[in-house]
């Protein structure tokens, strides 16, 4: 996988969970200088990945436990999205007194691409020299080349997917709609199975709605509205 191919799934995914373009776009410009966006890529100080998690166990353990490859961009990218949500490894740098204080979570609202690069180098990376307008310059060049193109990690794929109980009483069952059609499951095993690769992708589970009984109308609807967009 090339740069650009690493490149546009960090963007990709990111996008696809409400940060900013902006703001990723200073995440891939930090990337760029960190690891030259391979994710399986070790330094000399023990560093690893995309980021350069120092020590490399830091992304390691956690993806071991959660039963991810830790070599993936995908697996590395959900470390950041966690590392988002919980405050982890981000802190202000008293080497640049100029950026006030940013949580992590603000940071993916940022719609300037040379600030995103700049608090990321500081608050996330904390390199000895948090001062290199490089990854600005970067920043900018990934913004130029992903912002006008369609996200290819699709709402309608990813965020959409649900399992839905289908059914009345002793026939009840439950289905899979994949974010564009709905599949009647054989056993609710399958249901299961799906659950877990849906995690083992996105770091949630799919939500499960009830649709059965009294509610199949709503199941009628649903079904209507899947074929008026096919």
């Amino acid at each position: 996988m090339g740069q650009r191919e690493v490149a546009k799934e960090v963007w990709d995914f990111l996008v696809s969970r409400g940060w900013t373009k902006q703001s990723v776009a200073g995440i891939l410009g930090n990337i760029q200088s960190e690891s030259s966006l391979n994710p399986d890529i070790w330094s000399n100080d023990g560093g690893y990945g995309l980021v350069q998690w120092t020590p490399g166990s830091k992304l390691i353990n956690w993806c071991t436990e959660k039963g991810m490859n830790y070599k993936t961009v995908n697996a590395q990218c959900q470390r950041i999205q966690y590392e988002m949500e919980n405050g982890i490894q981000w802190f202000s740098n008293p080497q640049r007194p100029d950026l006030g204080y940013l949580s992590f979570r603000d940071f993916t609202k940022l719609t300037d691409v040379k600030k995103a690069a700049e608090y990321f180098i500081a608050f996330y990376e904390h390199p000895a020299n948090p001062n290199q307008p490089v990854r600005a310059t970067q920043a900018q060049y990934w913004y130029d080349q992903f912002k006008n193109q369609a996200n290819t990690t699709s709402q309608g794929g990813i965020e959409m997917q649900a399992l839905i109980t289908i059914g009345q009483g002793s026939k009840k069952g439950i289905s899979w709609f994949d974010g564009q059609k709905r599949h009647n499951l054989p056993h609710a095993d399958c249901a299961t199975i799906l659950n877990e690769v849906y995690h083992k992708n996105t770091g949630k589970y799919m939500p499960n709605i009830d649709l059965s009984g009294d509610k199949e109308a709503w199941l009628v609807r649903l079904d209507q509205a899947i074929n008026a967009g096919s």
